[in-house]
Parts: structure tokens; sequence; C-alpha cells
């Protein structure tokens, strides 16, 4: 069945949180009752989630505890403004998760040329467009970002000035080419854009997750919100484990927020506007050479491109072995991290497959790990224990031996 709305009394009443309205603020919980069947709940009662656009049609999320009373799957949902009564929208309980209830209020409304405009204008990291190639490229931080934009700028012929004006890639991007006037324009053109061959990168949630956690500890982009959410300062000796990440991380609506952590999937990629190549950073060099066969794109020297950037990669200890997602590791550069893996507990899996749904599902990430090897598997003995347990080894022998 269908869901209706007025959407501007949507709009005018502040409710939508999302890509067309980032600024709009929203409606506080209290301010609006939900109506099952009739029967009226507050949000004391059943405590919606957030409300936030992540598809053409606005889809606001709610996770309902309704086991006490029992309502059957066919249940309407209706959302009504408190103060009036006036119904915003109906819907469907679509699905049960154990003694919760998803459901899902969509609102229908198609996106102008100019909201998709917006949307390409505005979101961060803004892509990168060629017009004479006739290329696109998306890419999300902490997902070979840095690779991707050398990438395209080889291909748009300006590799070497790229290389002139800083080590760092995004300087150059950020700093002269976004700020080009030309780049603007086009960047406006929607039509252009849309029907350009689209090239976006995803990472496996998992392993970005991590990288993101190192790079807060490095970086520290995030540090003020952190200290406020877990209630300590967070510094250079009081540093946080990547468990207490995750609980920030869920804290927050992944769509709209820091770059480092937010949601990969590009909004107009959610909502089906666009059809990208995808690139998977786990066969960068593979899906790269493919994408510039199908392009007809000259071969690019993806090897030099991954050697300029080789400062740039985190060190890792291959000899640590065991789980860590409580250590508070520090964010010194010569900190060494273990495998991402080891990050991760059965509860964490689940938190993060949970934040990461949608890049899961649109870049057909499997939202499991193993984590046998991580809980069980021994550290790596060193060569001098090595050698010590052979000598006991030995003299126990000779004890036997007589």
């Amino acid at each position: 069945m269908k869901s209706s709305v007025n959407w501007n009394n949507l709009e005018s009443k502040g409710i939508v949180r999302g890509w067309i309205l980032p600024d709009a603020g929203g409606c506080k919980p209290s301010d609006i009752v939900v109506l099952i069947n009739g029967q009226k709940f507050t949000s004391e009662e059943i405590k919606p989630k957030r409300f936030q656009r992540n598809s053409d049609n606005l889809r606001v999320n709610f996770c309902f505890d309704l086991s006490p009373y029992n309502f059957p799957d066919s249940s309407q949902i209706q959302l009504a403004l408190k103060d009036t009564g006036e119904i915003l929208g109906t819907s469907d309980l679509e699905s049960r998760e154990s003694n919760k209830t998803v459901a899902y209020l969509n609102f229908y409304k198609k996106l102008s040329s100019d909201e998709v405009g917006e949307i390409l204008f505005n979101h961060e990291p803004t892509p990168l467009y060629n017009e004479s190639l006739n290329l696109t490229l998306i890419f999300s931080a902490r997902s070979a970002c840095s690779f991707a934009v050398k990438w395209f700028f080889y291909h748009a012929g300006l590799y070497q000035e790229v290389e002139s004006y800083h080590r760092f890639p995004h300087r150059y991007r950020s700093e002269v080419f976004n700020k080009n006037p030309e780049y603007r324009k086009h960047i406006r053109e929607v039509d252009g854009i849309l029907n350009s061959n689209i090239v976006c990168l995803s990472r496996n949630p998992f392993s970005r997750a991590v990288s993101s956690y190192i790079y807060a500890l490095q970086a520290k982009y995030d540090n003020q919100k952190i200290s406020k959410f877990l209630g300590i300062n967070i510094n250079k000796r009081q540093t946080l484990s990547f468990y207490e990440f995750v609980q920030y991380l869920k804290s927050l609506d992944i769509r709209n927020c820091n770059i480092h952590h937010q949601l990969q999937t590009h909004p107009l990629i959610e909502m089906g506007i666009i059809k990208p190549y995808i690139i998977k950073v786990e066969n960068l060099f593979n899906d790269f050479q493919e994408v510039e066969k199908k392009l007809g794109l000259n071969p690019s020297p993806l090897s030099q491109i991954s050697k300029s950037l080789e400062f740039h990669r985190t060190p890792k200890d291959s000899a640590f072995k065991k789980e860590c997602y409580h250590i508070q590791f520090s964010g010194a550069r010569k900190q060494l991290f273990p495998h991402y893996k080891y990050f991760y507990s059965e509860e964490l899996v689940r938190d993060i497959a949970n934040i990461y749904r949608a890049d899961f599902e649109i870049f057909g990430y499997k939202p499991e790990l193993d984590l046998e090897f991580t809980s069980q598997a021994p550290s790596q003995p060193s060569l001098a224990q090595i050698e010590k347990d052979m000598l006991k080894w030995r003299d126990d022998l000779n004890k036997i031996r007589g």
C-alpha cells in the first residue's frame, strides 16, 4: 500500500532532516504521536528513531518495541503532529527484528533537476567531473580516495601538476580544481554528469570503520565531539578504543556527519538516480583496469600512483593476533596496528553491519566477519622464544635418556 503525505505541511513543520533540508532542523520526538491501527502512542512509549532521507522517496525510520501489544504484520502506522492531530503520513509495518518492529513511513516526492543539482554540489566530498572525458568520479574518505583522485587527474592530464602542487592530492583538488569556475559551473550541469561515465569507489565497511578509527586517533578530526559523547577529554594521553569509537558512530546520523566516517553510498546512488561503475578497494588494480577498458581510457600507471602514496599508509603489526577492540591505541605515527579483524567482537560486527547497512547492500559486501581466528589464534612466537623452547626441549630429552 502506498503512503500519502502533504509534502508542504511536512516541510513547513521542519520535520524532514536529510539531503534536501540539511539545515532545516527537525521536530523533537515529543512533537509527534504515532497511531497504530488508530491507537495513539507517544514518543516516550515507542521511541522513534531520527528522521532521515535516504531515497528519492523520503523514508522516515522508526524502531518500535511493540512486543507488549501483539500487533499483526498488516498493522497500519500513521505519523501525526501531537498538538493538532494532523496526519503527516501513513504506512504499513514491513519487517520485524526479534522483539522490535522496524517500520517505514514513505513520503512520495520525485526530485527536481535543481534538487539533484543541490545534492551533487553540496554533498561532501564533491564528485570530480571532466566534460571532455565524459567522466565523473565519486569517492569517499578512507576508501582509497587519494589513489582514486590521482587516477582521475592522470586521465584529465593534470597528474604532474598535482604532483608538483602537494604530495596530498586532496590539497590540489580542494584548493585548485574545485575552485575553478569552469568546474563549479559543470558540477551544476546535472544532465552532463548524470549522462557521463560515473566511477565510484567502495571499501568493505568493516575494514573502513577501523581505518576511520585509526585516522580519528592520528588526525584528531573529531576529538571535541567524541570527548563530549564519551564524557572524557580525548588527548595524547587519553585516547579511545575501537569499541568506544563505534558507540560514538551509533549516536550519529551516519549520512550527515564527518566525511571520514559517514556512509560511503552517495545519496544519488542510494536513490537509484545514478548507476556507477563500482571499484572495490579490495580489487583496486583489476577493477580500475577493467573500467579503463570499458570506457576506452588509456591504461594508467597504477603501480606508480600506488608507490607515490606509500607515505600515507598505516604501518601494520603482523605479529599482533588477538582481540583488541577495548585497547586504547596511541595516535602517534609510530603506533603499529593489527589486521582490522582483530578489532571486532560479535557485538561490534552487528553494530557496524547496522550502521553501514546501505553500504553493505548497495556495494555487495557480506555483513558478516569470521572471528574464529581473532579470538583463539595465539600470537606468533619470536625467534628468541623458539630457540629457548628448543633448548628446553633438548634438555628435557637428555634427562629422559639419562
